[in-house]
């Protein structure tokens, strides 16, 4: 790297979304106040901390309680979303007011239970188009809200109990249709919605393991798979090292058809959990972040572009 900083002491980084023009990025951290930097670490921008005493949160102007996840808007290039703990999305307008250097808030969405109370936000991410914000919540709710309004009751689409009430939301990502949903949860499952009909799940994937809050899940560049990366469980006492189960792993499965096996499984991370990845739709590879503090690059020779092929010509 040519730069490395630390965006809060003492806080781990949660979440970190480039700009659609590349030339800023945000981070979020587990305190309260996301992070904008431009694209040689240089920090332009700290968004303000709200005010823990107020109740309706709504009417303060930043997050209250640690910040879960982060997402630059696709299409412009001066909003950002972030989501916290403390029940709320909170959308952001980088030419918005400020107060002692520190922006504000513009707009405020609160995630509520079935009892229509607080419910912590554990990820989130924008629609392709942008015109809904998905959420994932601690209760194992997934709940989709319009952009295209300004006040929020409740949402527009929920699917509840997604991952049951027991485990929650790790991860949500759209296809690039920006009609199918996956959601991964604690459950060891990940599950593929049709936003249009979000009663029920189109496929439910079984066996993918989930101990990391940041394990999550994407989608090919074509969308016609999806993959996820595996955790391993902590060792315990009289537990051998080694073996496929102690493997974090890359679990492929196709989103159309009727199977619900992966069609693929690739061993990364002996002794080690995949813990983040990401599949680059330009690049045509895939990135995985492991436990062990390695990243480790999925590649073909003849239908990548760039990216890990660089590195391989500089080594040869």
């Amino acid at each position: 790297p040519f730069r490395e900083f630390v965006p809060e002491d003492g806080n781990p980084v949660v979440g970190v979304s480039w700009s659609p023009t590349g030339d800023r990025l945000v981070v979020a951290t587990g305190s309260t106040q996301a992070k904008v930097y431009d694209r040689d670490g240089v920090r332009l921008m700290v968004f303000t901390k709200g005010d823990p005493y107020i109740t309706d949160l709504v009417h303060t102007k930043g997050h209250t309680m640690s910040l879960s996840a982060t997402a630059w808007h696709p299409r412009e290039k001066d909003t950002v979303m972030t989501t916290s703990l403390d029940g709320t999305i909170r959308l952001w307008d980088l030419q918005g007011p400020q107060t002692f250097d520190q922006l504000h808030n513009k707009r405020v969405i609160k995630a509520k239970s079935a009892r229509s109370t607080r419910v912590a936000v554990t990820c989130g991410v924008f629609s392709p188009i942008a015109d809904y914000v998905a959420a994932g919540c601690q209760d194992g709710s997934v709940q989709l809200f319009s952009l295209k309004k300004t006040n929020w009751i409740r949402p527009d689409m929920c699917m509840r109990p997604a991952h049951g009430p027991e485990h929650h939301v790790t991860a949500v990502a759209f296809a690039h249709d920006g009609k199918t949903l996956a959601s991964r949860g604690t459950d060891d499952c990940v599950r593929l919605w049709d936003t249009r009909k979000p009663q029920m799940p189109l496929k439910v994937f079984k066996d993918v393991t989930t101990f990391y809050d940041s394990s999550n899940v994407t989608f090919s560049p074509d969308g016609r798979l999806i993959c996820c990366g595996t955790n391993v469980p902590p060792l315990r006492k009289g537990d051998e090292e080694g073996g496929t189960e102690r493997t974090g792993m890359l679990k492929f499965y196709e989103v159309g058809g009727e199977g619900l096996e992966a069609c693929l499984t690739v061993g990364v991370a002996p002794e080690s959990s995949v813990t983040h990845l990401t599949w680059h739709p330009r690049l045509k590879q895939v990135v995985a972040g492991t436990s062990g503090g390695a990243t480790k690059v999925l590649y073909d020779p003849t239908f990548s572009v760039k990216g890990a092929l660089m590195l391989s010509l500089i080594h040869i």
